[in-house]
């Protein structure tokens, strides 16, 4: 065929055929392919769903202090998981000889040298971006702006060490928008459950009394921390919304998950929006390339040209390549990660959380005890599922 004959070169990766691409979606998967929201029918299929049903979309954000993430990163991975975290905001992390890696996200450490060690984690197909903020030392306030469904929102991460009294001088405006405020402040005021005062609650009421944000804990709220030693019940994790998101949340208490401190999750109500559906990729790694050259050699033979028409001859040797790739490249989608998990160390958690509420129930020596044992037992059976997955990747490899 002639080069110039449309009057065009065809040059090597240019389009030969107008219109929209057509690609070819086989029933075999490879094990590294791109997170999908939801599978694609094989065939023939454009890149968005011919149907954009409108659904209502959700962010969800955790916060949690930790009491150190070393020895808890399979729980929140599975804690990440399970509730589709966009933003995790953690505290006390003891981050400094812990790596920071969770699949799927991108952690954003804080860079104070004497602090707990804050951590602010963002899903990798979110947009967003952390940046310190040293106004209210030693009070961590790290600030994350994130981009979600075409709509701004400013998370403030903040730890307030128990015996520091926290100085909001980081909150200089009087009206917020889209903001959100999760953190553990360490304040006490009868609004939502101590029996004392501290300047620390002083100045969060303050707060909620001069600007539109608003504290969403009060004295019937789940308090979150088990103090294991004073055997006491409290609220030290705060979640403070600006108004315009107030009527447009849901807040919960998350089961433990091996920390003093419950988790809470915050999930903000979105404007329906388009649905698209995310495209398989071709797994190049799994292929089988000598069938793959036998088959496109087989395939592009038994092509006979008819006629002049350039476009034809075009459209039959892309079919023919198509479908060779089709029957020799595995291609597929992986909707979630989840990390290793089993029924055994599922069936701890249970029993673990039955020992904490029957702690908190009735703060007695056997039950501290009893608590104490099932954590200990969550720990080792995480680490020989650890073990476990370790030995089957060798023996995969070998």
């Amino acid at each position: 065929m002639d080069r110039k004959e449309s009057g065009n070169a065809y040059e090597l990766g240019c389009r030969l055929v107008k219109g929209p691409r057509l690609t070819v979606l086989p029933d075999t998967a490879g094990d590294k392919c791109a997170i999908g929201l939801s599978p694609t029918p094989s065939g023939l299929k454009g890149t968005h769903s011919k149907a954009r049903q409108a659904e209502k979309q959700t962010l969800n954000i955790v916060q949690i202090n930790t009491s150190g993430s070393s020895n808890k990163k399979t729980e929140l991975g599975k804690l990440f998981n399970t509730h589709s975290i966009h933003v995790a905001l953690l505290q006390e992390t003891l981050h400094r000889n812990t790596d920071l890696h969770m699949t799927g996200y991108t952690p954003h450490p804080c860079k104070c040298k004497n602090c707990q060690g804050i951590v602010t984690y963002i899903r990798n197909d979110i947009h967003g971006e952390v940046k310190a903020n040293s106004v209210a030392q030693p009070t961590d306030t790290p600030e994350a702006t994130v981009w979600f469904q075409d709509r701004k929102y400013t998370i403030l991460n903040i730890y307030n060490p128990p015996a520091n009294n926290y100085n909001p001088a980081h909150l200089n405006d009087t009206e917020f928008h889209q903001t959100i405020l999760a953190d553990d402040f360490n304040g006490h005021s009868p609004l939502w459950g101590y029996k004392d005062h501290n300047k620390t609650s002083e100045a969060l009421e303050n707060i909620s009394h001069t600007t539109n944000l608003i504290i969403l804990q009060d004295r019937d709220y789940p308090p979150t921390l088990l103090h294991r030693a004073h055997n006491t019940l409290s609220r030290p994790d705060l979640t403070i919304l600006s108004s315009d998101l107030h009527h447009k949340h849901n807040i919960q208490v998350l089961d433990d998950i091996g920390s003093d401190h419950l988790p809470i999750l915050t999930t903000l109500h979105q404007p329906c929006s388009r649905k698209f559906e995310r495209n398989t990729r071709w797994n190049f790694k799994k292929a089988n390339w000598s069938r793959f050259i036998e088959t496109t050699d087989n395939l592009l033979t038994a092509i006979k040209p008819t006629g002049d028409d350039p476009n034809l001859l075009c459209s039959q040797i892309t079919e023919g390549i198509l479908k060779a790739t089709a029957d020799c490249i595995p291609r597929g989608y992986r909707k979630a990660y989840k990390p290793f998990w089993n029924t055994n160390i599922e069936q701890a958690m249970k029993t673990r959380q039955e020992a904490r509420k029957q702690m908190e129930k009735n703060p007695t020596i056997e039950n501290k005890i009893l608590y104490n044992k099932k954590s200990a037992l969550v720990k080792r059976n995480v680490k020989t599922a650890k073990k476990k997955n370790g030995q089957k990747r060798v023996k995969i490899l070998i």
